[in-house]
C-alpha cells in the first residue's frame, strides 16, 4: 500500500529507537564497506547525447522561478497542539499556493 511522508518517518524513527534500545543504548556500528565510484566506458556517440541531456535539464532548472517562504506563525509544535500532521501542513500550503496562482483549485 502506498506510504505518505509522515508514516515512512515514523516507521524509520521507531526502527532507529528499537536498534539503540537493542544495542545497549548505543548505536550499532557501521559495517558497510565505504562507498566506490562507479566508472563507466561509453561511445562518443552516447557521451554526446548525454552531455545534451544534461545541458538541457540545466536549462531547465535554470528556468524555474522559485522562491521561500518562512512564516514564524506556523510550526511543528503549532500543528501538533491543534492536532494536524506536518504532511497535513505542508499538502495545505501547496494547496494555498496553487490557489493563489491559479485562482482555483484543482482536486
Amino acid at each position: 500500500a502506498p506510504q505518505d511522508g509522515a508514516q515512512v518517518v515514523s516507521l524509520a524513527s521507531h526502527l532507529a529507537e528499537a536498534g539503540e534500545h537493542e544495542a545497549g543504548g548505543r548505536r550499532p556500528a557501521a559495517r558497510a564497506a565505504p562507498p566506490r565510484r562507479l566508472r563507466f566506458d561509453v561511445s562518443p556517440e552516447l557521451g554526446a547525447k548525454v552531455e545534451a541531456a544534461r545541458a538541457c535539464a540545466a536549462a531547465e532548472a535554470a528556468a524555474l522561478d522559485l522562491d521561500t517562504a518562512t512564516v514564524r506563525s506556523v510550526s511543528a509544535s503549532w500543528a501538533k497542539g491543534r492536532g494536524v500532521s506536518l504532511d497535513g501542513v505542508v499538502q495545505l500550503s501547496f494547496q494555498l499556493a496553487h490557489r493563489r496562482l491559479t485562482g482555483g483549485l484543482s482536486s
